[in-house]
């Protein structure tokens, strides 16, 4: 039976796992993600990020299939990320062994040529299917990412919260007219947001053949025009939903 479980983690049921390493009888060949959000710095609040490890590396002894995720927010809120502008805690998440990370809102915060930079440095490489260029739309990122683990293809794609603009420092969006630059797909009440997550939920269904399909989203649930359960009830063919931005999960 296939199942997904969530961590704060997922787990995927799948068949026919190989492995050389350990005895087969011993492992599960179920799929595990490993789920952080909103962070803020607080790299060693709670169970910190070294707890985050050691527990990836115990349940590595049964499940050799693990996929950690990060939705954001994670550079800001602390001494560490402000005196580093962010890049202090990208390189401890590059240490942790993120597999793939989305964009929060305080992703903006030091600026958008530093978010640049930071996203040239992450090893994990951001994704974000709606954080676009005003002129044409497309996306500054790629807006999915596929992960193979144990013989299935799970596709993450990124959603950031469209009220990144009104969170974040404008000046740093806009052209020196006041110009938007880029843009989070709010056109037509919204309907333009989940249009695109629906042409991405389709293109990796058919095109890429994924088995499963992943909304990692930084969106919340504390505003009733943008809510990560909203946007779930305007698309389909998604089997999980990972969210951040309201500190629920």
């Amino acid at each position: 039976m296939q199942a997904i479980l969530l961590i704060c983690f997922l787990i995927i049921q799948v068949n026919n796992f190989l492995s050389s390493k350990r005895n087969l009888e011993d492992l599960s060949d179920d799929i595990i993600i490993l789920h952080l959000n909103d962070v803020h710095c607080g790299v060693n609040d709670n169970i910190g990020y070294d707890g985050f490890v050691l527990y990836r590396d115990e349940l590595y002894e049964k499940y050799p299939n693990i996929i950690s995720v990060d939705v954001g927010d994670h550079i800001q809120g602390g001494t560490l990320g402000s005196i580093s502008e962010g890049s202090a805690i990208i390189n401890i998440m590059n240490k942790v062994g993120f597999d793939v990370a989305i964009l929060g809102n305080h992703e903006f915060d030091y600026g958008i040529d530093q978010l640049s930079k930071l996203g040239e440095t992450i090893t994990s490489k951001y994704i974000s299917s709606n954080f676009c260029y005003k002129k044409n739309k497309t996306s500054v990122y790629n807006p999915y990412k596929i992960i193979e683990k144990g013989g299935k293809k799970i596709a993450f794609i990124g959603v950031l919260t469209p009220l990144t603009f009104s969170k974040t420092y404008l000046s740093t969006l806009r052209d020196s007219n006041g110009d938007a630059i880029y843009d989070f797909l709010t056109g037509n009440n919204t309907q333009e947001l989940y249009d695109r997550v629906q042409e991405n939920v389709n293109k990796v269904r058919k095109e890429e053949g994924a088995d499963y399909v992943i909304l990692l989203t930084h969106i919340g649930m504390e505003l009733e025009q943008y809510t990560s359960d909203k946007l779930l009830s305007k698309i389909e063919n998604v089997d999980a939903v990972l969210d951040g931005h309201t500190h629920l999960i």
